[in-house]
């Protein structure tokens, strides 16, 4: 059973931030840009992102912060400067229509798919293809067998030997949360077909997290296996099956262990050249020692390296030893244009601001086939005062043909003094982080003058500021010997203090710190940063 409909005009309208690109600057360097949806009206959330010409795809949700709270998909479209447009958004007042989708893709003639999920009376397999020659967006769901709160949910979609493949899990038992991962066929009609429903003998919940196609035109399977009844992270199971090009048998299994603690979320997998895999997936730590469930929320970052056989070679842990273990989210791994691998991931780090316990970091980092760490380079954010910290959560990342990167995820604020900030605590909007080879946010396209303020070498201390003018987001790029704990400062014409932010992370890599003044009355203001014995400032304007 199924039901469909299409949309073509947007329901809502966004503020569109626009950075204009200098042409010498442009053919000098790739453009980079950090971005972020700009509304007080709606949430939005990117979760996928697919090369298209010259510009990206993203799929995203999208919900009003007024109740009912509709959740509906919605497709951007960025050219290589930063410049972003709706394209289509699908809503529908009787249910919610969520594109979670972790994995997206951009068909061979030209379609974009995204899975993820719509709930109304039950939970319902999602489905969705963005025309991109009529600009048109068809969504269809697929209904569960099993009623009154049975569900079935898609993870992500593939194209794998000529076949859109579909994945996830389907309940085959509400009452004892039972469910089997599965594989589906999907046609250029969003009609589909079971391949493959993996079920294991216990009694347990199985979810399909991954597909990748081998070289050699097999097919691995990566799924999660958790105990029936309990949703405890110490109690689920990854397992990596190698299956024939038409997932008819499997060749050969790696599982890991009960006592390997490794997280099933946000996991997927990679090839390299010479038939290798990676898999990124996370460590538990404890908590406490309930005997039940251990609450295992703690998650340290890790990259596993197997052969062309699946048998693991190495498994490397790239948290610094300062990173705060919690609630970590890892975006894919991607292949560098010189052999290597850059991957990245959203963690928190202590910070000693009595306002905020933590910091919350999105980490990019370059790493060898011998997992050698080659570089790190940290992104932090500050939201409109120095009681909102902003939450920078990443969920995919691609290779771009400039040799960069590009990522989207979610911003979230969040507020950590109730009393002096009434403001909505959770909105949520689309984040768009796109870097060089090495992992930099430069001037470049983001600038809209030739005067971006430069650090000179020859200086104890500095920084770089850009864009300037601007409009929303102002980039912070401290140089040189700085001290742990910095305060960073915006002043006024009148030399009064309008905002301070404090952040505490060892300037032993690059950082790149995002600060939100699209608050702020056009004007001209000084930025400084301090430590407590060293001060810098520059000049910046808000248009």
């Amino acid at each position: 059973m199924g039901s469909s409909f299409s949309t073509r005009l947007p329901f809502y309208f966004f503020s569109i931030l626009v950075f204009f690109c200098i042409s010498d600057v442009a053919a000098q360097m790739p453009c980079t840009f950090n971005i972020r949806t700009n509304s007080e009206q709606i949430n939005t959330v990117f979760n996928s992102v697919v090369l298209f010409n010259d510009q990206y795809l993203i799929s995203g949700i999208v919900r009003s912060n007024a109740y009912p709270l509709n959740l509906g998909s919605e497709i951007y479209s960025v050219d290589s400067l930063g410049n972003y447009e709706l394209k289509a958004t699908a809503l529908d007042s009787t249910r919610s229509i969520e594109a979670w989708a972790r994995q997206s893709l951009l068909s061979e003639d030209g379609n974009f798919y995204f899975t993820g999920y719509s709930v109304a009376s039950d939970r319902e397999l999602l489905l969705g293809k963005y025309d991109t020659t009529s600009d048109t967006l068809r969504i269809r769901t697929v209904q569960q067998g099993i009623r009154e709160g049975g569900w079935i949910n898609g993870v992500g979609i593939k194209e794998i030997n000529s076949q859109t493949l579909v994945y996830g899990n389907s309940t085959i038992s509400e009452e004892n949360r039972l469910s089997n991962g599965i594989v589906y066929v999907v046609d250029s009609n969003l009609h589909t077909v079971p391949r493959v429903a993996i079920q294991k003998p216990s009694p347990s919940q199985v979810v399909i997290q991954d597909l990748l196609s081998k070289k050699n035109k097999n097919i691995l399977v990566l799924f999660s296996e958790s105990e029936s009844g309990t949703q405890c992270e110490p109690y689920i199971r990854l397992h990596i099956r190698e299956y024939d090009p038409t997932l008819s048998l499997y060749v050969r299994e790696f599982s890991f262990n009960d006592s390997s603690l490794i997280s099933a979320s946000n996991t997927s997998l990679h090839e390299a050249p010479d038939g290798s895999v990676y898999l990124h997936a996370q460590r538990l730590t404890y908590l406490n020692t309930n005997p039940r469930c251990n609450a295992a929320n703690y998650k340290d970052p890790r990259i596993f390296k197997f052969n062309d056989t699946l048998g693991l070679e190495w498994e490397r842990d790239f948290t610094r030893p300062d990173d705060f273990e919690w609630e970590s989210r890892i975006a894919d791994i991607a292949s560098t244009q010189d052999g290597n691998f850059v991957t990245a991931y959203s963690q928190a780090i202590p910070a000693d601001s009595p306002e905020l316990t933590f910091q919350k970091v999105v980490q990019i980092i370059k790493f060898t086939d011998q997992g050698e760490l080659l570089w790190r380079r940290l992104y932090s954010s500050f939201g409109e005062s120095d009681t909102i910290s902003v939450d920078n959560k990443i969920y995919d990342l691609k290779p771009t043909r400039d040799g960069g990167f590009i990522m989207v995820g979610e911003s979230r604020r969040e507020i950590t003094n109730f009393e002096t900030d009434t403001t909505d605590a959770f909105r949520q909007r689309g984040w768009i982080l796109k870097v060089d080879s090495e992992g930099r946010l430069n001037p470049s396209c983001l600038d809209t003058t030739v005067s971006a303020v430069g650090y000179q070498p020859t200086e104890l201390v500095g920084g770089i500021l850009f864009p300037n003018p601007t409009h929303d987001l102002l980039n912070v790029q401290p140089r040189g010997k700085w001290g742990q704990h910095l305060r960073f400062s915006i002043i006024d014409q009148f030399g009064r203090v309008i905002r301070s932010h404090r952040a505490s992370i060892p300037f032993t890599d690059e950082i790149n710190y995002s600060m939100d003044v699209g608050n702020l009355p056009p004007g001209a203001y000084h930025l400084m940063i301090e430590d407590g014995q060293q001060r810098w400032s520059e000049t910046f304007v808000k248009r």
